[in-house]
């Protein structure tokens, strides 16, 4: 936001210099086929005095703004050279929805048998907010995973950790969307470019199947039974299934 600002203001003031100097040649051309009139000459003395005042205080207006680099999305037309629009590319993100879906899920399980948690418990020890939590959820209830009575908040399993693999969560939060991404955004002129990214396809397809294989191989009862051996790692040893561990984080 501060960056486009930046730029507007930027183009304000080439816009404004432009404006200024033309009008200035104006008045100086005017002046030249006037008559000798003293009042006429002092007043398109005074206009262009007011003319350059204004350029140096447009121009200490600049001295104001930071520099920046040419936006490679915008030809200015004055004091900045032209280039053909690029693609804009956002700033690289991943999801994490699979992690904290997983984190719902052992967090139900743990609980379940002992009153409960409720959404708010959970966001608190996932870090967020208890509406994206209750969002999950709301996935979770729908892919059959959790289930929770009618008029109460604090849901339980659908199925017994052992049936539950990540496979089934990641389906439930990502859907069929793929792992690896290829870019979209090349040059649709260039035969070699289209090509790398059809070949690197075919190859992330493959690392696809893999991942999705092994996701299934992998239930949340095992992802139970390493927290419980973390956890007792992290306590000094000692039996890990003593007590179910609650929300706290």
């Amino acid at each position: 936001m501060t960056t486009a600002i930046t730029r507007r203001f930027a183009l304000l003031y080439r816009i404004c210099a432009l404006v200024l100097v033309a009008v200035g040649v104006a008045l100086t051309a005017s002046l030249f086929t006037q008559d000798a009139n003293p009042y006429v000459f002092f007043t398109y003395t005074v206009q262009s005095n007011l003319l350059v005042l204004a350029y140096f205080a447009v121009a200490a207006v600049k001295t104001l703004i930071p520099p920046i680099a040419p936006d490679p999305q915008t030809c200015y037309f004055m004091l900045c050279r032209f280039s053909a629009p690029q693609p804009i590319r956002s700033a690289m993100k991943y999801s994490t929805r699979l992690s904290d879906a997983v984190h719902v899920l052992v967090l139900i399980y743990l609980n379940q048998d002992n009153g409960g948690i409720s959404s708010a418990e959970i966001a608190e020890s996932v870090h967020s907010n208890p509406a994206l939590i209750r969002q999950i959820m709301a996935e979770l209830k729908a892919a059959e995973l959790i289930e929770s009575a009618r008029g109460k908040a604090k849901p339980r399993l659908a199925a017994e950790p052992a049936r539950i693999t990540l496979l089934n969560v990641y389906r439930a939060m990502e859907g069929r969307k793929p792992l690896l991404h290829i870019d979209t955004h090349i040059n649709p002129a260039c035969e070699a470019g289209t090509n790398i990214q059809y070949a690197l396809g075919d190859f992330y397809a493959r690392v696809q199947d893999v991942a999705e294989r092994e996701l299934d191989g992998i239930t949340l009862a095992d992802v139970v039974a390493s927290y419980y051996e973390k956890l007792a790692a992290s306590q000094g040893g000692g039996s890990s299934a003593d007590g179910e561990t609650g929300a706290a984080s």
